[in-house]
């Protein structure tokens, strides 16, 4: 038999059988076990075009061009492509842009150098 307990006034009192709490144990350890046992998602490597280009937010035109100007690293097996998700990461990390703080570090360091070449002629 089923009970709503949340339904149950606050002086009900209930009798449970020691079969009954024993399943009721059994039921608990086995939806825990279920759920710790489930295996972690696994990240794909070798990425289909349409995983690429969800990957990458991009169409399957803009892709395919990128890759015919070769300007994204791809693979090509029986005329289909193939990315690496590694070399995608790679080729979006090439694209950072620094910030105006690490330009004017770059700058400083640079006008620092051409000081010290002068003084060394």
């Amino acid at each position: 038999m089923v009970i709503d307990l949340s339904k149950l006034p606050e002086w009900a009192k209930l009798e449970v059988s020691k079969g009954d709490l024993i399943a009721f144990a059994q039921s608990l350890i086995n939806q825990t076990s279920m759920k710790v046992a489930a295996p972690p998602p696994t990240v794909k490597e070798i990425l289909t075009l349409e995983e690429a280009c969800t990957y990458l937010n991009l169409a399957k035109a803009t892709l395919y061009g990128m890759t015919s100007r070769n300007e994204v690293p791809f693979l090509k097996k029986s005329r289909k492509v193939y990315f690496l998700q590694s070399d995608l990461e790679k080729y979006l990390l090439e694209g950072r842009r620094k910030t105006k703080d690490e330009i004017a570090v770059d700058a400083d360091a640079h006008i620092q150098q051409q000081k010290e070449k002068r003084v060394k002629r």
